[in-house]
């Protein structure tokens, strides 16, 4: 009679073993790795206060995983990365203080405001000045666009922002940039997310 509640009791465990192994296997983690980019990089781009920082993270598990920015920022706290959006604004402020983006729009607006003042009789001038001011401001605008031209292009980096979150297949990498703070001598962070 023993013979047969131990049998029971063996297929229990059993089956309670399978489960406790298969919920490992279903909370497998995605690995991080943070790299710092030098910061030369960043300021060729015309970054500044901020350093540029590649993460590459890989789903070592079976299943879909899907990580949401903040807890992929949360396995490197000391990394002080910026989230999405500021991370968009600072790019943004990057493009608009950049040196030639500043030159052409004050040509820009020094053109127009000229044309308008003399062409709105609050500043005495000749018709043919105005017509060369009229003029000028298309070469103006020409010239602005190829001075906004010579502006680092950030769409490359933009494009590759960590976003709100990040969808990773069974056994898939994906690479993603991220603008985090200035750490001279910085060396590379490896996190794991369960």
């Amino acid at each position: 009679m023993m013979d047969c509640f131990t049998r029971p009791g063996r297929f229990a465990a059993a089956l309670l073993l399978c489960l406790i192994v298969t919920a490992r296997e279903s909370r497998a983690q995605v690995s991080l790795l943070f790299t710092p980019q030098p910061l030369r990089t960043s300021r060729s781009v015309g970054i500044r206060n901020v350093g540029l920082w590649t993460v590459l993270a890989c789903n070592d598990g079976a299943a879909m995983r899907i990580l949401p920015e903040e807890r992929i920022l949360m396995a490197a706290p000391a990394l002080w990365a910026l989230d999405h959006a500021t991370a968009l604004t600072a790019l943004t402020q990057s493009h608009v203080r950049d040196r030639s983006v500043v030159i052409a729009t004050l040509l820009q607006q020094a053109v127009m405001l000229t044309t308008i003042l003399t062409a709105g009789g609050l500043v005495a001038a000749s018709p043919r000045a105005i017509v060369s001011l009229t003029l000028g401001d298309s070469a103006a605008q020409q010239l602005a666009s190829a001075i906004r031209g010579q502006a680092p292009d950030l769409s490359g980096i933009q494009s590759n922002l960590l976003e709100t979150s990040l969808s990773l297949g069974p056994g898939a990498c994906a690479t993603r940039t991220l603008l985090g703070g200035i750490h001279k001598g910085a060396t590379a962070i490896s996190a794991q997310i369960p």
